[in-house]
């Protein structure tokens, strides 16, 4: 190498050592105001988490939460909340929609034996079995 190769290196090589080391100063000054940062809000969490709600604290904010949801609900007026014939006719309507049964044809008594037997057995179950002839 020759003594102007060098010096260029010398140059170049100071010159980096200075942008290195103001990087460095930079990052450090960063890092330091982010664990600040850090630090603050932890501090700010850890009163948070000090202090502990208690029922008596909570009780009057759902006590209210309630209260104004129970307030909108209308007050019933006596006998005017609905329409006599309005409910008639729903009721009416609700009837209609049964099917009428027809004789001998609803329910077979094919449907009904095996309802009956278990009932029948159940029944005889709870019969306490004879001793000795008793």
């Amino acid at each position: 190498m020759t003594e102007r190769e060098l010096s260029i290196i010398r140059a170049l090589g100071e010159e980096f050592s200075t942008v290195l080391a103001d990087l460095q100063r930079t990052f450090e000054g960063k890092m330091a105001a982010q664990a600040q940062a850090f630090e603050e809000k932890l501090a700010s969490l850890s009163a948070v988490l000090q202090k502990h709600v208690t029922v008596d604290e909570v009780h009057p904010v759902l006590q209210a939460m309630v209260d104004d949801a129970v307030g909108t609900i209308p007050v019933p007026r006596d006998g005017r909340d609905y329409d006599p014939d309005v409910l008639q006719q729903a009721v009416n309507d609700a009837v209609a929609n049964i099917p009428v049964p027809a004789d001998g044809k609803s329910i077979t008594p094919d449907d009904v034996r095996p309802m009956l037997e278990q009932m029948v057995k159940e029944a005889v179950s709870h019969i306490p079995a004879p001793r000795d002839g008793q």
